[in-house]
């Protein structure tokens, strides 16, 4: 089904009664479909990089590509000095264009990332906090007392710590070429989009989960299973195994004292199929709300990913979970040289030699996205998991 409807217009020059009827009939069309999510701002990334990071130049660019009532051009009319969102002397006059513009892509982003999807369709949401907010964290509960009459209460002791989230960067460094940026075929936009996203999704999924990623001091964050130790499954495949290992992971919050009354169960899409494809002894699926894309287990929401393993199954209640959230920023130049690599050894605190490759020389343009984000647990409890799941492996109901 063709997704393009068009508004026609018939134009009428009404100066004479010969002249309007000459001109009945002259048509003007205007495509009034709706650009995918995240088409926006890959345009104006792939109009960024075309005018070599000069905002000027992508402006001329956007306005031949894309015509002067565009979003992109918008934008780009506010850009006064530099190229770069991150420029206070050029990001201030964006708002709200430009914000709009990288919201769109966020809503393309969001739900397919683990941290996307907390919050929303009912799923519970973690606790937001922002950048450099101290926000208290609980280290012991406090206790109540039988209290005889005519005597003092005795005094409610709780042991508080803080918590700061620093400003954590998620960065993509991507090189394209001056070919791929004569984006008047749409596949440029998408390319440019599906790469951006896909390049954020992978390292935002593996770090926020993997129990091996450990804080690294003014870097990144530690993820939300590092330091607990993991619950080893019962190692079976059928329902039975399944009912088991998901007792472990709810007595681990309630030895604790911490209900998981809105936990959210996360997995990987294989796993989560191989679940949802049990059948009890009469024939039909005994976890029947559980699907490759999430669904919910045990009356709990599943969020599911790529990203993974195959052999965990991670139980965590989003309340205990802080979270800090920041935009996306953008820089493109086709003048400056890099070094191709994905384990960079150069930097400004410690410069040392390293073979780079001009942008300029081989007719290409590097394209830099950062994201700000940051996590952490409130407590210990707040995250239970299971190591060398089975559920489903051979088919076994």
């Amino acid at each position: 089904m063709n997704s393009m409807s068009e508004l026609t217009f018939e134009t009428v020059d009404g100066t004479t009664q010969a002249n309007g009827s000459r001109s009945r009939g002259r048509v003007v069309k205007l495509d009034s479909r709706k650009k995918e999510k995240g088409i926006a701002f890959a345009q104006f990334s792939l109009a960024l990089a075309a005018g070599g990071g000069s905002p000027l130049q992508a402006l001329e660019i956007a306005k031949n590509r894309l015509g002067e009532s565009s979003d992109v051009v918008t934008v780009l009319k506010a850009a006064v000095s530099a190229g770069s969102t991150s420029s206070p002397d050029w990001a201030a006059p964006l708002v709200p264009a430009h914000q709009n513009m990288v919201n769109d892509f966020v809503s393309y982003l969001r739900p397919r990332t683990i941290v996307g999807r907390f919050g929303v369709g009912g799923t519970p949401d973690m606790r937001r906090i922002g950048f450099r907010f101290k926000a208290p964290t609980q280290i012991t509960g406090g206790a109540a007392s039988w209290v005889r009459e005519g005597f003092p209460i005795p005094l409610t002791a709780f042991n508080f710590a803080s918590i700061e989230l620093d400003f954590a960067k998620l960065g993509a460094l991507a090189v394209i070429t001056r070919e791929l940026i004569q984006w008047s075929n749409p596949n440029a936009e998408l390319i440019v989009r599906d790469g951006l996203a896909a390049a954020i999704i992978e390292r935002l999924d593996r770090d926020f989960v993997d129990p091996a990623k450990a804080e690294v001091a003014n870097v990144s964050p530690a993820s939300i299973t590092n330091g607990i130790p993991a619950l080893p499954s019962v190692g079976g495949y059928d329902i039975e195994a399944v009912k088991q290992d998901i007792e472990a992971l709810f007595f681990a919050f309630l030895n604790a004292d911490n209900p998981p009354d809105n936990a959210v169960f996360l997995m990987s899409s294989k796993l989560a199929f191989r679940l949802s494809a049990l059948q009890n002894m009469f024939g039909t699926r005994e976890f029947p709300a559980i699907h490759f894309g999430g669904g919910s287990l045990m009356g709990l929401p599943v969020i599911t990913s790529n990203y993974i393993a195959d052999d965990r199954v991670i139980l965590v209640n989003p309340s205990d979970i802080y979270f800090a959230d920041g935009g996306l920023h953008i820089d493109a130049s086709d003048s400056v040289s890099i070094e191709m690599r994905d384990d960079p050894t150069n930097d400004s605190v410690s410069p040392t030699g390293a073979t780079m490759t001009s942008m300029f020389q081989t007719g290409s343009v590097a394209l830099k996205v950062l994201k700000a984000v940051n996590y952490k647990r409130r407590r210990a409890s707040a995250v239970s998991w299971l190591s060398g799941v089975q559920w489903g492996a051979h088919g076994s109901s």
